[in-house]
């Protein structure tokens, strides 16, 4: 999949094209089509559906650095709590600490910078291509799409009518089903998909590591439900990374599908 549609921050069109010719082509079979991002709203989230089914359903969805202890797991009922200005640990004074963000505009840089302390103003300027843009800035922006990304995506979360997904957690078989194009690649126009070889990461029992030649990556299993009311479990994943030898880095949420048989599909999870 191309790289450039997983980068964060204004500069990212520029990162990539410094590295090389991103292309999904492979010379030995048709090509496969991507999936179409699900599109979620950050500046104006979803309201939760009215439907009991829906508006009470719980389900656990864990991410490090976000709910408590080191899995950070939580309730949905405690993410859609959440507050707006997000937060990471709590001070010695026993407050919290809010995070904010420096942002700046996607061409012009004679507009002034912006700081951002809300999901609502953070969703807002990502919509219109603002970003982080020095490292620091963009560790800032992979924790504002961590923490406002999975306040609004918990609110799509729904029960699954059937699930073909362990519900144990992610395991290598999945992994393994997923075609190579899908994974965010760096590989050269006409030369095959840039594959990771993928193992359990030793710290963290619900995260996969993913290194290919161009890409070292993170992948974390947060939750099982239907997140687009199709009546079917997808897996939320969320993955993050860089360029191998490059400041460019990559985060997003992303959709496991099973597509039917034993292929999943990964669909990106594109916040506005």
């Amino acid at each position: 999949m191309e790289l450039r549609a997983w980068m964060m921050g204004a500069g990212a069109a520029t990162a990539v094209g410094a590295v090389g010719a991103v292309s999904l082509t492979d010379t030995s079979e048709p090509p496969m089509q991507s999936l179409a991002p699900m599109k979620v709203e950050m500046a104006s989230p979803p309201p939760v559906a009215a439907a009991p089914a829906i508006r009470d359903f719980d389900t656990e969805f864990c991410l490090p650095d976000l709910g408590p202890g080191a899995s950070g797991c939580m309730s949905r009922a405690q993410l859609l709590k959440m507050d707006d200005h997000p937060v990471d640990r709590v001070t010695p004074s026993g407050e919290p600490r809010r995070r904010k963000l420096t942002m700046v505009h996607p061409s012009d840089f004679a507009v002034p910078e912006r700081e951002v302390l809300t999901c609502t103003d953070f969703g807002e300027l990502k919509s219109e291509g603002w970003g982080g843009m020095t490292t620091a800035d963009q560790a800032d922006e992979s924790y504002f799409v961590r923490y406002c990304g999975l306040r609004s995506i918990a609110r799509l979360a729904s029960p699954a009518r059937t699930s073909k997904f362990d519900p144990a957690g992610l395991s290598k078989r999945e992994l393994d089903t997923i075609p190579a194009k899908d994974w965010p690649t760096l590989a050269e126009e006409g030369g095959t998909p840039d594959e990771p070889v993928l193992r359990q990461s030793p710290d963290e029992p619900r995260a996969w590591l993913a290194d290919s030649s161009t890409l070292t990556m993170r992948i974390h299993d947060v939750a099982l439900a239907d997140f687009d009311e199709d009546g079917e479990a997808e897996r939320l994943i969320f993955l993050a990374g860089r360029a191998r030898g490059g400041t460019s880095g990559f985060a997003s949420y992303a959709l496991l599908e099973h597509m039917g048989g034993d292929m999943i599909r990964i669909r990106r999870v594109q916040l506005d």
